[in-house]
């Protein structure tokens, strides 16, 4: 008893001292239910249920020559193991001892890709979802903004869609009345539209420095306008005056609006003074208005209203024992924005020849390039003049 139990420590120890003593093995092979190991020294074979190993070349790896179907290895150097399938060993396993994430994986699904380790994947078409994007703030577009160079999307500002479609968010204007400035954009002005006025033409005067006689000056033109767009910059404004207007001596003509200019870009004309009406003793007699500026070279262009006729009419019996007489200065031109000035009116009914005198100037043209209003004058020794042309305009309307 104590033989037997001798011999079985003994093979014990020849089992299993050699696998305590060497290194991982390389290679373990099956067929059945036994697994055959191999150690990394002499190539020797151990079996857990002590037979014989089976007839195989273990050399290069490829053991159970001939194979069996079914049978298998696994080689532990390359992390891979086998199977016969009864042509031929086929790649069953591919796997990494110390990492996990050199398993073999393929992905299914929106995402695709197949690998260890590392490997690249591929988004399906026309499967990203809006549900699977990230939140948006509201009121904000997906995009990316302009003078933003090239990179990943981001989620925009109404202002930064506006910007890149070039349009507005915002709009201004400036106004000028006077003289020559300087316009100068507000900040972040793209187009600016630019309405233009030239200065109106003053009323004609009216003289009747004799008795008996009359005068009756005409309204005076109003000043062209034109308008234009016009990418934003700083440009020369230049206001045209309103023409002076005609004196009661002598019953002279008004003085010609000015022009209106927007730098090199735009010019409206002035409008033309009307005529005077000097001392006069001819029965009846008008006086043309002052024609109205007409501007050519904006994008639209306004031809400045003409100024009103003025009239004289005297009437006496045939012994000049009875006078009467009617003298209406002409009303100034329309502008584009709107009546010029009233001209003076006088009338007389008397019962004794030249027993009654009047006079009444013309009114200052009122919107800006209007034409100013002609005087009126009836059997006195002074005269009166005639209203001056209103100044021109110039309205900048700004988007941003």
């Amino acid at each position: 008893m104590l033989r037997q139990a001798c011999i079985v420590l003994v093979i014990l120890a020849v089992l299993v001292s050699p696998l305590a003593a060497q290194s991982t093995p390389l290679l373990k092979v099956e067929r059945g239910t036994t697994w055959w190991i191999s150690l990394n020294v002499d190539n020797s074979w151990y079996s857990g249920f002590g037979s014989a190993f089976p007839a195989g070349n273990t050399v290069d790896g490829n053991p159970f020559t001939p194979p069996a179907v079914g049978d298998r290895f696994a080689r532990y150097d390359t992390h891979k193991s086998y199977a016969w399938d009864g042509a031929a060993w086929i790649l069953v396993d591919d796997w990494t001892l110390s990492n996990e994430a050199n398993q073999p994986i393929t992905l299914t699904g929106n995402v695709t890709g197949t690998g260890t380790g590392s490997f690249a994947t591929t988004i399906a078409a026309s499967v990203v979802a809006n549900s699977m994007h990230a939140d948006m703030v509201q009121s904000t577009l997906k995009g990316r903004a302009a003078a933003a160079g090239t990179g990943a999307p981001t989620d925009l500002t109404a202002a930064q869609v506006l910007t890149i479609l070039s349009a507005f968010s915002t709009s201004s204007m400036q106004v000028f009345t006077s003289g020559a400035t300087t316009y100068t954009p507000t900040a972040g002005t793209k187009y600016n539209v630019v309405t233009c006025t030239g200065g109106g033409g003053g009323g004609g005067g009216g003289d009747a420095s004799a008795a008996a006689n009359g005068g009756a000056g005409a309204g005076g033109g109003a000043g062209g306008t034109t308008i234009s767009v016009f990418v934003a910059s700083s440009q020369t404004v230049t206001i045209g005056a309103g023409g002076t207007a005609g004196s009661g001596t002598n019953g002279t003509a008004g003085g010609n609006g000015g022009n209106t200019t927007f730098g090199a870009l735009d010019t409206a004309s002035g409008g033309t003074g009307g005529t005077g009406s000097g001392n006069s003793a001819i029965r009846s007699q008008a006086t043309a208005g002052g024609a109205g500026g007409a501007p050519a070279n904006g994008a639209a262009n306004f031809t400045g209203g003409t100024g009103f006729t003025g009239f004289l009419l005297l009437t006496l019996d045939a012994t000049d024992a009875n006078e009467n007489a009617i003298a209406q200065g002409g009303n100034g031109g329309v502008s584009f924005w709107g009546g010029g000035g009233r001209g003076g009116a006088n009338a007389q009914d008397a019962a004794a020849a030249d027993s009654t005198a009047g006079s009444q100037a013309g009114s200052n043209g009122a919107a800006p390039g209007s034409g100013g209003g002609g005087g009126a004058v009836l059997n006195t020794a002074t005269g009166v003049a005639g209203g001056t042309g209103a100044s021109g305009y110039c309205l900048v309307l700004e988007f941003q």
